[in-house]
């Protein structure tokens, strides 16, 4: 592979270096003012109606100059000043579950910016902290809502429910007609609704994706040796330079507004329990309904295997963990049989197909797995720093994929993805906020078990479970965070704020001190 390939992989324009110093002042400049403007307004209006801009903003996103950084990032970090406010009196009671987990992400945000220090550039680490911050925003207002406005939280899932409904309805309609998929992908509206990297894509892999030679479409050049693609292929791939071969364009799956199948099924995943969530709890149950059933279709739409399999095991696992405590010892023995049942599958398939778990995407990330384990002895404190992985990859791919066309893919794993981007702190942090949400919604459904298996509460706090359960499987094999992506975040903070803190629908009074 040529010198000019190796950097093109490598580079990675920023808004800093792609614009010239007076466009910067005036763009900053224009961003800070909207967001004082903003900030003040915040201080004017109920958390519900702050909750539910919020929400809206995590399914139209808008991005702009920043990339990654969207407009939705942006306006909900503004309205943080507000949301610290109305949570100030609860900020120091380091013994609730809610609480701490706040503390454990502002530790990670500050920990973010720290990492700058041996980051690749300024605007390397800039993305996370702002997500971090952003995410804590609609946490603290989730909270403030569930604590003092019964119907707020259903109200604000309703006010974004007709936007989740268009975005479902494009997954499916881009499914039914890939041609209309291509069509927005190319369009300058995409650059408004999609993130950044659509800006790649070319007619020449839209057409590529869609030929049915190899099974393989668009993902040809990466499964073969570079220039062992032959006829049509070897030209097309010559000239074209990749876009991160997104998976939408298979004719087999669609992402809707999202450039990725897998995480658009993770996003509906997301509202479904949402939804799902709401229509137990308040009023406008049929909207809460159709939206639920909306996002179900439109994750099976997405045709992401993945998916359809957790779909079938977490609310399963949900269930199970219903009856577990309601009779604990028959419980552990069906949980001691299964485990044994697993095992033994697994081993048979690895005696029978030894080739089995190293073909295919899974093999792909054991190898990348691999890769960042082999760097960990060296840099086990600092990790790589914001940026630097990309550079690492491509010099180290040949070694680990030596029949594979060199790309900059990340480590696909969210706990890794911590580590290699700030080190161990970030990687101790992420686990504890992966922990004690996930933990504390085992625990509410605990609390339900004197009620029937079936009963509301434990339902509510089931959909809980899988919601938060489902984030951080995706996150194991993907590259989201423990809160999923910009679209998933507002609504995994909200999930996270209901499983640390009881709804007035669960208990008779709901007290912090509870949580």
């Amino acid at each position: 592979m040529g010198v000019h390939r190796v950097a093109r992989l490598q580079a990675d324009p920023s808004f800093l270096d792609s614009r010239s110093t007076l466009e910067v002042v005036l763009i900053l400049g224009l961003v800070a003012i909207a967001a004082v403007a903003v900030a003040v307004l915040a201080f004017r209006l109920r958390s519900r109606w702050l909750l539910a801009a919020t929400l809206v903003l995590g399914v139209v996103q808008f991005f702009g100059p920043f990339g990654f950084t969207s407009v939705a990032l942006l306006v909900t970090c503004a309205l943080f000043p507000a949301a610290v406010w109305r949570s100030r009196r609860v900020l120091l009671g380091v013994r609730t579950g809610s609480t701490l987990w706040v503390w454990l992400l502002l530790a990670l945000a500050v920990w973010q910016a720290i990492a700058v220090l041996w980051s690749e550039k300024l605007g390397s680490a800039a993305y996370p902290v702002i997500f971090a911050g952003a995410a804590l925003t609609v946490f603290l207002l989730a909270r403030d809502v569930i604590a003092h406005d019964a119907d707020g939280l259903p109200w604000a899932i309703a006010v974004v429910a007709p936007l989740i409904l268009v975005s479902a309805l494009a997954v499916v309609a881009f499914r039914l007609f890939p041609g209309l998929e291509a069509h927005y992908l190319l369009s300058h509206t995409a650059t408004l609704f999609t993130e950044p990297d659509v800006v790649r894509i070319t007619e020449d892999e839209v057409l590529l994706a869609g030929d049915p030679v190899g099974q393989q479409g668009l993902f040809y050049d990466i499964t073969v040796r570079p220039g062992a693609a032959g006829g049509m292929f070897a030209e097309i791939l010559a000239t074209t330079d990749p876009t991160g071969f997104q998976n939408v364009l298979a004719p087999d799956k669609s992402g809707g507004f999202f450039l990725n199948g897998n995480t658009a099924a993770l996003f509906f995943a997301i509202t479904a329990c949402v939804a799902a969530w709401a229509a137990l709890s308040a009023r406008r149950r049929a909207l809460h309904l159709v939206t639920l059933v909306a996002s179900l279709v439109a994750v099976v739409a997405t045709g992401s295997k993945t998916a359809l399999a957790l779909l079938i095991a977490l609310p399963v696992a949900a269930l199970f963990i219903a009856f577990w405590v309601r009779r604990p010892r028959l419980g552990t023995i069906i949980a001691a049989v299964i485990a044994v049942g697993v095992a033994a599958a697994v081993a048979v398939v690895a005696r029978v197909a030894p080739g089995a778990f190293h073909e295919g995407t899974l093999g792909d990330r054991l190898v990348l797995w691999r890769v960042v384990a082999d760097a960990f002895p060296g840099r086990w404190f600092e990790g790589f720093g914001f940026g630097h992985w990309r550079n690492h990859i491509v010099a180290v791919w040949g070694h680990y994929f030596p029949d594979v066309a060199t790309q900059t893919w990340p480590p696909h794993n969210l706990f890794l993805q911590a580590w290699v981007d700030a080190g161990i702190v970030a990687l101790l942090l992420t686990i504890a906020l992966v922990a004690v949400p996930l933990v504390a919604s085992v625990l509410r459904i605990a609390e339900a078990r004197r009620g029937a298996l079936l009963a509301a509460p434990t339902l509510r706090a089931g959909i809980v479970f899988v919601g938060l359960a489902w984030v951080l499987l995706h996150g194991l094999a993907d590259t989201t965070t423990f809160l999923g992506d910009n679209h998933t975040a507002p609504f995994v903070a909200v999930l996270t704020a209901l499983a640390l803190m009881p709804t007035r629908t669960d208990q008779p009074r709901a007290t912090e001190g509870s949580a």
